[in-house]
């Protein structure tokens, strides 16, 4: 039963003793191994990363068919970078709707149209359409700044390469490609991100070719560029959480905002 209590306290209490949080995060994969996510517990076995991201700057997330709230804080926020004084203009210009809960009033933000690109397609109000990058991106609300590392998208690996979409221009020999290997592309209704990196199969054999090893190289470099810190993930989880948590109305968030 020590041991246990021992055990428990080296693995899941920061001491100064253990200066390595990989050294932690072996000991936790040997002997509790339920205290780590499906993303930490397969790094533990895999010599690739598991979460890799790289924003493409594409903009799709701000036109997927989805409500995105501001909490009181958040309102007071944005308005103050618009430099905006009066909270009920700033509502009805960029809100569609809210929700009072005592003093504290959530805005939903609003949602537009360019007839000159997709006219059925509705983007967020903060979305600059010429350019297809976040006015307020500085700002921007968290349901925005954590995505996609949300709770349902990361509670397992199938749903997480489930969220992974192909960029439009990614054609190139996509008939060689076997039927699951394929992928699918991001549509309004469905979304997804064309950011996550998902790991291909390595070739078997070895090659002495300069052009390969040099191209291996490279590859390495950019992976390690795109991997995502445990930490990082696990505090963005932790925050859109909380303010989802925060949000009063329990039948809009078993609704219309799954987190």
């Amino acid at each position: 039963m020590l041991r246990t209590i021992l055990l428990l306290h080296y693995c899941l209490i920061p001491i100064p003793f253990i200066s390595s949080l990989s050294i932690l995060h072996r000991i936790r994969s040997k002997f509790l191994p339920f205290t780590l996510t499906w993303y930490q517990q397969q790094s533990s076995t895999s010599s690739k990363p598991i979460i890799q991201f790289s924003c493409t700057s594409c903009g799709k997330c701000c036109k997927v068919d989805g409500d995105v709230w501001l909490s009181p804080d958040e309102v007071d926020t944005v308005q103050s970078h618009l430099g905006i004084d009066d909270t009920d203009a700033f509502k009805s210009r960029y809100g569609r709707a809210e929700v009072t809960d005592g003093e504290e009033t959530w805005v939903c933000l609003r949602r537009i149209t360019d007839d000159a690109v997709v006219p059925s397609l509705k983007s967020c109000v903060f979305l600059d359409l010429p350019t297809g990058q976040c006015s307020i991106y500085d700002v921007r609300p968290i349901q925005c700044a954590t995505y996609p590392f949300w709770p349902s998208i990361l509670a397992s690996r199938q749903d997480w390469e489930d969220e992974a979409v192909l960029p439009d221009d990614d054609t190139d020999n996509i008939d060689e490609l076997k039927d699951n290997e394929k992928g699918r592309y991001w549509t309004a209704e469905l979304g997804g991100c064309e950011g996550i990196i998902l790991h291909s199969d390595e070739k078997e054999g070895n090659d002495d070719n300069n052009d390969e090893i040099m191209q291996t190289i490279q590859n390495q470099e950019e992976m390690a560029s795109t991997v995502v810190d445990g930490q990082d993930i696990q505090s963005k989880i932790k925050a859109v959480r909380r303010h989802w948590k925060r949000f009063p109305v329990e039948e809009i968030k078993q609704t219309t905002w799954h987190l």
